[in-house]
């Protein structure tokens, strides 16, 4: 009870100093070996992660990622759920408004499309590899199929 009250009581402090510092990358800490700056600690205690719904096989495809290439997308759909930008993506207007796809380079070109706007989820529309510069038509009209069959089952409800 002493010690739990003790680390919430440097964390207070910290944050109060942090406050006065630099209100946005002021770092207050450390979780795992990470530096922690006061943003991620208002957000985690104001705002919940969203949950993702996968729909189709995109869960599965992920899967097949490279262990490095499934992390790295996994941090990128993290860091929507919490309601930010991931580090490297484009939006996909030809699949639907809203859509945006994160890309991952590691071992290769791999891609999530995801749909981030509506407030219950975000939904993986689909994950896959990319082989050629251009993604293929295949690819996007399986997404906008998904897309549109996810936004009438929203609208049944």
């Amino acid at each position: 009870m002493r010690a739990a009250r003790h680390r919430a009581q440097s964390v207070a402090r910290r944050l109060i100093d942090c406050s006065r510092a630099s209100t946005s990358t002021a770092n207050v800490g450390s979780r795992r070996g990470r530096s922690v700056t006061l943003d991620s600690y208002i957000r985690s205690d104001i705002m919940p992660r969203k949950p993702v719904a996968w729909l189709g096989d995109s869960r599965e495809a992920v899967k097949t990622f490279p262990q490095l290439a499934r992390q790295r997308a996994g941090r990128q759909l993290a860091r929507v759920q919490d309601g930010l930008e991931p580090d490297s993506w484009k939006p996909m207007p030809s699949i639907g408004l809203g859509v945006n796809e994160i890309r991952v380079r590691e071992g290769g070109a791999f891609r999530v499309i995801y749909v981030a706007k509506f407030p219950e989820a975000v939904y993986v529309l689909h994950a896959f590899q990319k082989k050629a510069r251009k993604t293929p038509s295949a690819d996007v009209e399986l997404a906008r199929t998904r897309y549109r069959a996810m936004l009438n089952a929203r609208k049944q409800r």
